[in-house]
């Protein structure tokens, strides 16, 4: 633990052992989150090279044809059925409903917060991050998207909530 001299060091010292407090139960639960999800994220991969046609092949069964001089041709049929539900999904597309409930709910403020939902979608074009990861929960089946805020402009501190994809959901 570093020593750090000052009026405030048994202050800092604590905080740093509480940080490191703080790190080895965040390791801990990332471990155990880990290793529960590691099957279920090999099976993910698995079908997703699959459905873009380079997993239909048992890698066994592909080396041996490889060396016999054998072709492996590959008719990748799954798009075809993938399109079907996701354009399906761009038809008939989901969207987030406010409904006043509960005590002190109010209509009028129920409309204002779907307002500001909807516009929330509109400018981060949430139906293009909306259909993506459709499309990928399809493949692999899950899919993450994030809400983060960003700047309304470069010259202002105001932010905004925007709709965003994660480009690689594995590494969510």
């Amino acid at each position: 633990m570093p020593v750090v001299l000052s009026s405030k060091s048994k202050k800092r010292n604590k905080r740093i052992g509480d940080d490191e407090e703080l790190i080895t139960k965040s390791l801990k639960r990332f471990k155990i989150t880990a290793e529960s999800e590691s099957e279920s994220r090999r099976q993910s991969l698995e079908d997703l090279r699959f459905s873009i046609g380079t997993g239909q092949w048992d890698e066994a069964v592909k080396a041996n044809r490889e060396i016999e001089g054998k072709p492996c041709l590959t008719i990748n049929r799954a798009p075809a059925f993938l399109r079907q539900y996701t354009g399906e999904e761009r038809q008939h597309r989901p969207a987030m409903l406010v409904s006043p409930v509960g005590s002190g709910a109010d209509v009028e403020a129920a409309k204002i917060h779907q307002g500001v939902l909807r516009h929330i979608e509109v400018v981060s074009v949430a139906d293009v991050t909306y259909d993506n990861s459709y499309d990928m929960m399809m493949r692999i089946g899950w899919c993450p998207w994030r809400v983060k805020t960003d700047y309304v402009s470069e010259r202002s501190f105001d932010q905004e909530p925007r709709i965003e994809a994660i480009e690689n959901p594995f590494a969510a």
